[in-house]
């Protein structure tokens, strides 16, 4: 897209700065939807909430983990409440810090049951009906809207946090003794720990590849008129781009990832007497 490597210089500090929903809130997205930067978005949302919650971890006690986690949960679809009734756009809603901040505090509140065996084994049942309700309604509302996009502030505020609960649901049954054994042997797999390790590279880089196959005359039109199937067109294009997503997102973790995680590991030396 033309002006979106300008758009993306000017406005960079807060991409370095891990703040860049607020500034897509404010002035909207990155040259356009189109943008290899617009994904970073919601890892500025990750970022935040790994530069505060260890404080609030340290600080408060176990039981006020909880209400702090179940405040972000009901917090989030106030807020999505508010900026609906004061005229905001959907898009703030759907990149703003603080209504977003509901999947982060089921994944807390898991996280914390995990931790008393007796609350995550109870929480099973409660677990796989959450899961069939979310479907229900996403389909409803996607029949009632015609579609199902985060434009619309019925999802914002109905189904987004039923896809939370559901995604947390399917988390609590892969971690819990008595949950799933199929959830449980599905994400223990080789192919999908494999991605799992590199999963922050390749949501980092997979719309800049999207972009260079683009560049590189690799183009659905084209391919189409080369092989004559509009479909195979699609699936080779899809293919070359996830390939080359997976090469960037090695390179990304052998070369800046994994030296910064050898870190974790190395004590401070004692200051000299």
């Amino acid at each position: 897209m033309p002006g979106a490597e300008s758009d993306i210089l000017r406005r960079q500090k807060w991409l370095w700065t891990y703040l860049a929903n607020f500034d897509i809130a404010r002035f909207g997205w990155y040259a356009g939807v189109g943008s290899h930067a617009n994904n970073l978005w919601s890892l500025a949302i990750e970022e935040q909430f790994y530069m505060v919650f260890p404080f609030v971890v340290y600080f408060l006690p176990r039981r006020a983990l909880w209400i702090a986690a179940i405040s972000c949960v009901v917090g989030a679809i106030l807020v999505r409440l508010y900026l609906q009734n004061a005229g905001y756009g959907t898009l703030v809603a759907y990149v703003f810090t603080f209504s977003r901040v509901d999947a982060i505090g089921l994944g807390i509140l898991v996280a914390l049951a995990a931790r008393q065996g007796q609350v995550l084994r109870q929480l099973v049942p409660a677990a796989r009906a959450l899961i069939g309700l979310a479907i229900l309604a996403c389909l409803l509302i996607t029949v009632r809207n015609g579609r199902f996009s985060f434009d619309d502030w019925s999802t914002l505020i109905v189904a987004q946090p039923l896809l939370a609960f559901a995604f947390a649901s399917v988390l609590l049954l892969t971690v819990s003794e008595n949950g799933s054994p199929f959830l449980r042997g599905l994400f223990e797999s080789r192919t999908l720990r494999f991605f799992g390790l590199y999963s922050y590279g390749l949501y980092m880089w997979h719309p800049l590849m999207g972009r260079l196959i683009r560049l590189s005359g690799l183009q659905q039109a084209k391919v189409a008129a080369f092989v004559h199937s509009s479909t195979a067109a699609v699936l080779l294009v899809m293919v070359a781009k996830f390939l080359l997503a997976i090469a960037a997102a090695l390179v990304s973790f052998y070369l800046i990832e994994k030296p910064f995680l050898r870190l974790k590991d190395r004590k401070p030396k004692p200051s000299p007497a």
